[in-house]
């Protein structure tokens, strides 16, 4: 009698078990090409979808890894809202991609006016940008004029300002114009490329991002766990990386450099806790770092060409590990930037590009 009442127990034990065990997302492997994808497809190697968004919607929460084709170029924002699991993180493998937010508007129209040249496409109010640089001339952060003279950079690319129909009107660097050199616009909305608003446990690698509005990479409130390898933050119009509210991130073996923001380069800030190893942070419109969150700890970074200073002071907060301002001693990953002697031929050329005021 007492075996027959405990059978049916034990049957809906096991299959209460079954029920959860089911319900939980199992974290899988998802494909991303943004030339042969479709988004109804199911996401494997051989139909993979067509946006990082589509396959981040299978992961975002549940982990599992999202690979992109290789050194293809995604023109979309990555939101990451929850996250993976501590043994099922969610991974986002770049595998060399390019995320570019950009338009290239070297054809302008353009119109000259005297020593500035008017683009003639207009400028809706809440897409223009004062204290971040709106657009890159041959990668060079270009800075706007504020209406009330706020936010000028201690040296620039050339500047811009907006005249009463909404059009930029620029003064180009030294001995640039539309006709010879390559023009690009920031995405046209105040976002970052890659935005973690909270989550745990994510790890992103091999991934560039470019000409974003806003930051690169920007983790907010508590993305806790993060890691960034071999990404590189480029030609952003405001910081290339940005850590705040109560964030861990860290960030191994990768390049932040010519992004467009008035105060640096990397800005961590609040309660962040941030470390960054192997990082070459260079030629950035204002300083190298702004770091003022909870602990910052610095190893083997090189940074140099950042005209507001290149590294922090050591602080009970920020610890320096084997760190140089310069080009003497360079990472031993970025065999491609060649020589110091090149390096510092480089930054002669961009010093005279942007002269200090």
């Amino acid at each position: 009698m007492k075996r027959g009442m405990l059978m049916p127990k034990k049957r809906e034990a096991v299959w209460i078990l079954w029920f959860i065990m089911g319900s939980v997302a199992v974290a899988g492997d998802f494909y991303v090409s943004s030339s042969v994808g479709d988004d109804s497809f199911p996401g494997s190697e051989q139909q993979p979808f067509r946006t990082i968004q589509r396959a981040m919607t299978e992961v975002d929460g549940a982990g599992g890894t999202v690979h992109l084709m290789p050194n293809e170029i995604f023109r979309e924002k990555i939101n990451i809202r929850s996250g993976g699991t501590e043994t099922h993180p969610l991974i986002i493998e770049g595998n060399g991609a390019v995320v570019h937010l950009g338009r290239n508007v070297s054809n302008g129209p353009w119109t000259k006016i005297g020593e500035e040249y008017r683009l003639e496409q207009e400028v809706p109010p809440h897409q223009r940008h004062y204290t971040t640089s709106p657009l890159f001339i041959d990668g060079l952060p270009v800075w706007a004029e504020h209406p009330k003279g706020l936010g000028k950079p201690a040296w620039h690319g050339g500047s811009l300002r907006y005249d009463e129909a909404g059009k930029m009107v620029v003064r180009f660097p030294k001995g640039l114009s539309p006709e010879n050199s390559s023009i690009v616009l920031v995405g046209r909305d105040l976002d970052p490329v890659v935005h973690g608003s909270g989550g745990k446990h994510v790890i992103i690698r091999d991934l560039t991002v470019a000409f974003a509005g806003n930051d690169g990479f920007n983790f907010h409130n508590r993305c806790i766990g993060f890691k960034l390898v071999r990404v590189r933050a480029l030609f952003n119009g405001d910081q290339g990386i940005s850590s705040h509210g109560e964030s861990e991130v860290v960030v191994e073996l990768s390049e932040v450099a010519f992004n467009g923001s008035q105060s640096a380069g990397v800005v961590d800030i609040n309660n962040a806790r941030t470390g960054y190893r192997d990082l070459l942070n260079h030629q950035n419109r204002n300083a190298g770092f702004l770091l003022k969150g909870s602990r910052h700890r610095l190893e083997a970074v090189v940074s140099f060409g950042n005209p507001g200073g290149d590294l922090p002071e050591e602080t009970d907060s920020v610890v320096l590990v084997d760190c140089s301002a310069g080009v003497e001693k360079l990472p031993k990953h970025f065999p491609e930037w060649g020589s110091p002697e090149d390096l510092s031929n480089r930054m002669a050329r961009f010093e005279e590009l942007m002269p200090v005021d």
